[in-house]
């Protein structure tokens, strides 16, 4: 987590224009970003541990 926001970090400093199409993804839209990577990951584990029980 910690480095995931250290690259968005760094890009809002590189993108600093509001408005831009590069300003929009990285830094308005690091919200929506990693809450759907934090909540596919939650959704691999569980799949995962369900795999495991039905396989063992």
């Amino acid at each position: 987590m910690w480095i995931g926001a250290l690259v968005f970090w760094w890009h809002a400093r590189e993108q600093p224009a509001p408005g831009s199409k590069p300003h929009e993804f990285w830094v308005e839209g690091c919200a929506p970003i990693c809450a759907g990577l934090i909540s596919g990951a939650a959704l691999v584990g569980i799949g995962n541990a369900i795999v495991n029980v039905l396989m063992s």
